[in-house]
């Protein structure tokens, strides 16, 4: 057993894009109001109180709960939208004759 200890200049040394990839990952997950921007993976805090975001570096618009999926739109417009398709999507899988598994309730064919 080696009593060497690696600080982060050694690891960065050794495998810089795993440090780099970690460090992002936890500042993400120590701050739930961290967010990437969708376009040049900066990172920033946000509120869910003010949703619409605006990049640091590249001043890309994106939505703090959404991100890209409502480019120019509002939050209750895209949640509306899918709540539709879900609906839509459910009632074309049932008219395949999907029922619900008996049990997790996921729409599944049988085939045999």
């Amino acid at each position: 057993m080696c009593d060497l200890e690696l600080t982060a200049v050694d690891i960065k040394a050794l495998v810089p894009d795993v440090l780099d990839k970690f460090t992002r990952f936890v500042q993400i997950k120590g701050d739930p109001n961290v967010r990437e921007c969708p376009k040049c993976s900066h990172l920033q805090v946000g509120s869910a109180s003010q949703k619409n975001m605006t990049c640091g570096e590249c001043t890309y618009q994106y939505c703090f709960e959404h991100g890209p999926a409502h480019e120019g739109g509002s939050c209750r417009t895209y949640e509306r939208r899918m709540k539709k398709d879900i609906r839509e999507t459910r009632k074309a899988v049932q008219g395949m004759g999907a029922r619900p598994c008996p049990g997790c309730k996921a729409d599944i064919v049988k085939t045999r």
